[in-house]
């Protein structure tokens, strides 16, 4: 896919990943939206890649868990920058190092809220136009989303993550042939500050890992890259594989485990047929 000259819509491209995809798009000649919930920082990031890359900007004030403020900010964007070909549902937010029953009401709901509604309502607020014009979306999940890190005390998160790739992996058969093609982005540790507090103020050990993670830039040129590739996963940390594998292979041995049960019962198939007969039952 040829890049330059294209108009991008990124949320939460103020900072984090969001920041490093909308960078390295910019450094391909692409226009970027730069939807954020913050609206100063959205129109700082938006004139920072006016200033350096020369592409045109927007700065979108959105909150990508309402439906209102994002199909809004889709007009908004199209009205100003022309036809949107680039989709990036990059928002997301997490909290570490509390159990599910520990977090707060506006936790679980902010976090589905954000994190999963966010991807939905924004491949709903542009696939009719993407129909259309044809293009590509980015679906951002994480890791987390193919194997849940032992001791993180992140399962909302995980599961939140863990929707996008199926939903992406749906929207990819939705759109076949459509013109629309979907990837879905699986980074490994990242230098972000997604993972705050919870609205309890619990700290988590392991956000210091996260803060010494991966250049978000450098998330970004594989974010690229995977376009131009037109690939589906899109996974950033190879290092990583051995855990994924793991967790795969637990779900092969479940189908060898499934198979011998499923054996046996077939042999006393018969025999269990005739016994609840025998009682008065129905075969």
């Amino acid at each position: 896919m040829e890049l330059s000259g294209r108009t991008a819509f990124i949320t939460g491209a103020a900072s984090g990943i969001g920041w490093g995809i909308a960078s390295a798009l910019a450094a391909r000649g692409v226009n970027i939206a730069v939807a954020d919930v913050r609206a100063s920082a959205a129109s700082q990031a938006a004139s920072e890649l006016a200033r350096v890359h020369g592409v045109r900007t927007l700065a979108v004030e959105t909150d990508v868990s309402n439906w209102t403020s994002m199909r809004a900010a889709a007009e908004r964007t199209c009205e100003a920058l022309g036809p949107v070909t680039l989709l990036v549902n990059n928002a997301g937010i997490g909290v570490l190092g509390e159990n599910l029953d520990e977090l707060s009401e506006l936790d679980v709901d902010r976090m589905i809220g954000v994190n999963f509604s966010g991807v939905v309502y924004g491949v709903r607020a542009f696939l009719p136009d993407l129909r259309k014009t044809g293009g590509h979306i980015i679906n951002v999940s994480s890791i987390g989303g193919l194997h849940v890190m032992p001791g993180w005390r992140y399962a909302l998160y995980a599961a939140t993550k863990a929707a996008i790739v199926s939903l992406s992996e749906g929207l990819r058969d939705d759109l076949d042939g459509s013109g629309v093609s979907v990837s879905v982005l699986c980074p490994g540790g990242v230098r972000t500050n997604i993972h705050g507090q919870s609205a309890t103020g619990a700290a988590h050990e392991n956000r210091e890992a996260v803060s010494q993670g991966m250049d978000p830039l450098l998330v970004g040129e594989f974010v690229a890259e995977g376009i131009q590739a037109n690939r589906f996963l899109i996974l950033t940390h190879p290092e990583l594989r051995p855990l994924v594998e793991r967790r795969y292979g637990a779900f092969m041995a479940a189908f060898d485990e499934a198979e011998k049960v499923a054996q046996s019962l077939a042999s006393k198939g018969d025999l269990a047929k005739d016994k609840h007969t025998a009682r008065g039952g129905r075969a």
